[in-house]
C-alpha cells in the first residue's frame, strides 16, 4: 500500500472531489432523487435584471466553497517563493565557491553538487508548474501528453539526484572519519557517479516498467509530483495513511521542502568561516588596491600608503 501520496495538490483535490462524486451517485441509486421540482427567476427592472431567487445554492443545495481550492492556491504560492528564494541564494552561493580558488578542494566540489540538485530541483517544479498547470481550465491531472511526461520524468530525476548527493554528503564524512589517506580525485568520480549516474539508471528503470507494466494514459496519475523532502517530517509522515489529514500533509511537506535549498545555501555558504573569511580577504584587498596610490599636492607627485 502507497503510503505518501505523490499527487500534485490540485490532482490531490480533483481526486478527492471524483471520490465524493462516485459515493454521492451511489448514494442517490439507493436512496433515490429525494429533491423537488421547481424555478429559479429573476426579474427584469428600471436598473436592469435582478439578482437570482431563490439563490441557486439554495434552490440547488450545492454548497459553494471555495475554501480548499483557495488553501492550496496559497500552499503554491508559498513553495513558489520558497524555491524561488533558493534557486536565487543557491545560485549566489555555487558562484561564491566557483569565484574563490583558494576554496577549491573536494568538499566544496562536493558542497558545489549538492547545490547543484537544489537549483535543478527547483527548476523542474517551476516547469512542472507551467506545463501541468498552465491553465486553470484544463485538467491535466487525467491528461497524458509527452510534455507532462516529460516535466514529471526530470522532475523525478533532479529529486533522486539531490537524495543521492546527499547520501555522497555523508560517504564524504564517514569516509574522512575511517581514513585520513584518501586519493581525492578517484573519489570524485566515483561520488559523482554515485550522484548522477545511479539515479539516471533508476529512472530508466522506472520509465520502462511503466512503459511496459501500465497503462502509459495513466502516467501522471500517481506521480505528478515526486514531493522533495529530506528530513524527520518526511519519517513521519511516510507512516501515515494517504488520507490522514491530506491538507496538513502537502501544507508541510511542500512549504518546508521548497525552503530547504536556501538552508542548505546558507549552512554550507553564507555562514562558513572559510568563505567568510575568503571575501573579507577580498575585500582588503579591494581597498588596498584602490587606495594604494593616492595624488598629492600641486606637484602631482604620487606616494605609496602604508595601510
Amino acid at each position: 500500500m502507497q503510503v505518501l501520496s505523490s499527487l500534485h495538490p490540485e490532482c490531490e483535490y480533483i481526486f478527492q472531489l471524483a471520490r465524493d462524486e462516485q459515493q454521492c451517485l451511489s448514494e442517490i441509486t439507493e436512496h433515490g432523487n429525494l429533491s423537488g421540482s421547481g424555478t429559479v427567476g429573476r426579474n427584469c427592472t428600471a436598473g436592469g435584471w435582478s439578482q437570482p431567487f431563490p439563490l441557486y445554492h439554495e434552490a440547488c443545495i450545492v454548497e459553494d466553497d471555495i475554501t480548499e481550492d483557495s488553501y492550496f492556491a496559497t500552499v503554491k504560492l508559498i513553495y513558489t517563493i520558497g524555491y524561488g528564494t533558493s534557486l536565487l541564494s543557491l545560485s549566489v552561493a555555487v558562484v561564491i565557491l566557483l569565484l574563490l580558488r583558494r576554496l577549491h578542494c573536494a568538499r566544496n566540489y562536493i558542497h558545489m553538487q549538492l547545490f547543484l540538485t537544489f537549483i535543478l530541483k527547483s527548476v523542474s517544479v517551476f516547469i512542472k508548474d507551467a506545463t501541468l498547470f498552465a491553465s486553470d481550465d484544463t485538467d491535466h491531472c487525467t491528461l497524458s501528453t509527452a510534455a507532462c511526461k516529460a516535466s514529471v520524468v526530470f522532475c523525478h530525476y533532479c529529486v533522486m539526484c539531490n537524495f543521492f548527493w546527499l547520501l555522497v554528503e555523508a560517504v564524504y564524512l564517514n569516509s574522512l572519519l575511517v581514513s585520513t589517506f584518501l586519493r581525492m580525485r578517484r573519489c570524485l568520480w566515483s561520488f559523482a557517479l554515485l550522484g548522477w549516474g545511479v539515479p539516471l539508471v533508476c529512472i530508466v528503470l522506472w520509465i520502462c516498467s511503466r512503459l511496459f507494466f501500465e497503462d502509459t494514459e495513466r502516467l501522471t496519475k500517481s506521480t505528478l509530483l515526486l514531493i522533495p523532502l529530506f528530513g524527520t517530517h518526511y519519517m513521519v509522515f511516510s507512516f501515515l495513511p494517504d488520507y490522514f489529514n491530506v491538507s496538513l500533509r502537502i501544507c508541510v511537506e511542500l512549504c518546508l521542502g521548497s525552503f530547504q535549498g536556501l538552508i542548505v545555501a546558507v549552512l554550507y555558504c553564507f555562514l562558513n568561516q572559510e568563505v567568510q573569511n575568503e571575501i573579507r580577504l577580498r575585500w582588503i584587498r579591494y581597498q588596498e588596491g584602490s587606495y594604494a596610490v593616492v595624488p598629492v599636492g600641486v606637484k602631482g607627485s604620487q606616494m605609496d600608503t602604508p595601510f
